[in-house]
């Protein structure tokens, strides 16, 4: 796989720090790069080389081709960690290009400045390109400067160079980088042994178990970070929208579906368990909520489904979910954790004609018994 850049918010580095641990500290303490992009419309980059050594080296300079990254130092990354922001006028060690095609149409005399045509790239590929100092430069102010023949011999592009104001919510990662983090982490993320066999099938519930874990017994995360912790985690669809809001849910373990509204969402059958569910003592842990546990307990009910009848509908999944007392979208986003894809629309449609169905014959036995209690 060919490497990328992948931004802040792509590459879901809450998922490997410490509590309270801000990215720039962790990219300090991992000793892990940053890069920041830079614009090619507007500005230009000229870089420093230094050619040769001891007393005959030679400091080299010239404009570095489509330099699109260039990486931050210790020194910027610290004063993120700190202050939030970072002033950089001067860059120093390493950046990456993305070359472009292109055609000179024209070269001028005196500098050999030449001018390009560039063409469109249809596979971007990124180029490491090492010097000592680099800078970054207005376009428009470099061009209007160096038109001037007179002043060419006195114009140092640095001169011109900008200062840019860099924060984490700016910082880019190598692709290969973020993978070897989650090589490295792979053996340490299970926070605690998982007693279930569908991990690999169903990693939205396995994910969801482990940050219960983490957040009502270690107390080692806060709420609001779990949504995005959980996502790292995860294939971007597995907790997208409101389905994300229902993990989060699902982790809490005071989650209390008894405290709810008058008419609303009644609680768990969680002592159903024991009339259908082969163990129903193996979801009895303590630091989940109520919803977990008959999730845990329909997933394992599904997998036996599945074995008997590889071709049974996810329907049934959504119904016995409902009949858990998932309300009707809660039941379909589980669906999704546990089946791996939401229901169609067609399925969606026949589930929704057998839940109401389902309703209507839940308060005519619901009135009856209240006419015969009546009655007594």
């Amino acid at each position: 796989m060919s490497e990328k850049m992948l931004h802040i918010s792509q590459a879901h580095l809450e998922r490997f720090t410490l509590l309270d641990e801000t990215i720039a500290a962790f990219c300090l303490r991992k000793r892990l790069s940053a890069y920041v992009s830079i614009r090619r419309d507007l500005y230009l980059v000229y870089l420093h080389y230094q050619a040769g050594s001891g007393a005959g080296f030679l400091l080299l300079g010239g404009f570095g081709e489509d330099i699109a990254f260039l990486r931050l130092d210790s020194v910027s990354l610290a004063d993120i960690a700190v202050g939030r922001t970072a002033h950089l006028t001067e860059f120093s060690g390493d950046g990456f290009s993305i070359p472009r095609p292109y055609r000179v149409v024209w070269q001028r005399i005196w500098d050999r400045r030449e001018f390009r045509v560039y063409e469109d790239v249809e596979s971007p590929i990124l180029k490491r390109v090492d010097f000592d100092r680099a800078y970054v430069i207005d376009k428009d102010k470099w061009q209007a400067a160096s038109s001037s023949m007179a002043v060419k011999d006195d114009l140092l592009p640095e001169k011109l160079a900008i200062t840019m104001e860099v924060s984490e919510r700016d910082l880019y990662f190598l692709s290969s980088d973020i993978d070897a983090l989650k090589k490295d982490a792979q053996e340490v993320r299970e926070l605690v042994p998982y007693p279930f066999d569908h991990k690999e099938v169903m990693p939205g519930l396995y994910w969801i178990f482990q940050f219960a874990y983490l957040f009502n017994e270690v107390k080692g995360i806060e709420k609001k970070n779990v949504l995005d912790r959980l996502r790292g985690e995860c294939d971007e669809g597995a907790f997208a929208g409101k389905r994300g809001g229902l993990a989060v849910r699902l982790v809490d373990r005071e989650w209390n579906r008894s405290k709810g509204r008058k008419g609303g969402p009644r609680p768990f059958k969680v002592t159903d368990l024991k009339s259908w569910a082969d163990v129903p003592d193996k979801y009895d842990i303590s630091f989940i909520s109520d919803g977990l546990k008959v999730a845990l307990a329909v997933a394992d009910w599904w997998t036996d489904r599945c074995e008997e009848d590889p071709n049974i509908s996810r329907v049934q999944l959504a119904l016995k979910l409902y009949a858990q007392n998932f309300d009707a979208n809660e039941a379909c986003h589980v669906v999704r954790l546990i089946a791996g894809v939401q229901l169609s629309k067609v399925e969606r449609n026949e589930f929704e004609k057998i839940r109401i169905d389902m309703d209507k014959k839940e308060r005519l036995k619901t009135a009856r018994s209240e006419r015969v209690q009546n009655f007594v």
